[in-house]
C-alpha cells in the first residue's frame, strides 16, 4: 500500500467523547501532529485517547487526561506516534466548543 496523507478538518470538541480520526484497516498510521486550540478567554481541559479497535476511551489509553490548554492558546503533540489499524482518536473538552482539534498523519 502506498503512503496516504490524512488530515482531519478542525473539530470543535464537546464535553462528551467523540471520534476525531479512524486509522485505515491496513498498515500503520503515523501521527504527524495533533493540534488543540483553545478559542476562549479561559483555560479549559481536554482528554485525548488512542483507542484500539473495539475499545472505549479511558485513562488506560489516554494520551492526555485532564490536560490544561491555556486561554487563547494552543498545544501540539503526537509527532511520530504510530496507531495500529482501526485505532480511533477520541477527545473531549471540559466545556463545549472551547477547544478545536485537528489531526494530520500518514497511513503507511
Amino acid at each position: 500500500m502506498e503512503s496516504a496523507v490524512k488530515i482531519t478538518a478542525a473539530k470543535a470538541l464537546t464535553s462528551a467523547f467523540q471520534v476525531v480520526l479512524v486509522s485505515y484497516p491496513v498498515g500503520m498510521f503515523r501521527v504527524d501532529i495533533v493540534h488543540l486550540s483553545n478559542v476562549t478567554p479561559a483555560a479549559h481541559t481536554v482528554q485525548v485517547c488512542y483507542v484500539p479497535s473495539g475499545g472505549v476511551p479511558a485513562v488506560g489509553n489516554a494520551v492526555l487526561w485532564d490536560f490544561n490548554v491555556p486561554a487563547n492558546d494552543f498545544i501540539e503533540f503526537g509527532e511520530g506516534d504510530y496507531l495500529t489499524p482501526l485505532t480511533t482518536i477520541w477527545a473531549l473538552a471540559s466545556v463545549d466548543d472551547s477547544i478545536n482539534m485537528r489531526v494530520a498523519g500518514t497511513q503507511e
